[in-house]
């Protein structure tokens, strides 16, 4: 058995939280995530379905665990201005610290949900590119665009 883990995926039919983070994003409200330098990895919906097919069929790959993720992580105030832009709607972002965010979120019982875009979560996937030649191709801001018209064609976020 080969175990591959993943970050937050996105990518034309993804849903949850990457979804909300969108409909939030579409929002233009002003949010206050300006100084959230926190660094988080993401990975591609075809980035990822190659890695599933190599990890299910590369002869290395029996018994290991990998992660698959892009290899350049995202700040969470970079993935809002790239949302954003490919939405054509302007960044509108304030300044509010983390601890603020997440105590206030907490409150409303929205804690968790908070301390995945506040806090940082990155992957290293060097193991899975050396051992089973993955290369991630598509970045956050390549993806992003066609992850946004894919949902908008679809009569979303």
């Amino acid at each position: 058995m080969t175990i591959v883990r993943i970050p937050l995926t996105y990518g034309p039919g993804v849903g949850g939280n990457f979804r909300a983070l969108v409909r939030l994003a579409d929002s233009g409200a002003w949010l206050p995530f300006a100084t959230l330098r926190n660094r988080r990895s993401f990975v591609h919906v075809d980035d990822l379905a190659q890695a599933l097919l190599l990890a299910a069929t590369h002869p290395r790959a029996p018994g290991r665990a990998y992660l698959a993720a892009h290899p350049v992580p995202v700040a969470t105030v970079d993935l809002v201005r790239t949302l954003r832009a490919a939405l054509g709607r302007p960044a509108r972002l304030f300044a509010s610290p983390a601890f603020l965010l997440e105590s206030t979120a907490t409150l409303v019982g929205m804690g968790d949900r908070m301390r995945r875009l506040t806090r940082p979560l990155e992957a290293d996937p060097q193991a899975l590119m050396d051992e089973l030649g993955w290369s991630p191709r598509v970045d956050i801001a390549t993806g992003i665009p066609g992850t946004v018209a894919a949902f908008r064609a679809a009569g979303g976020p």
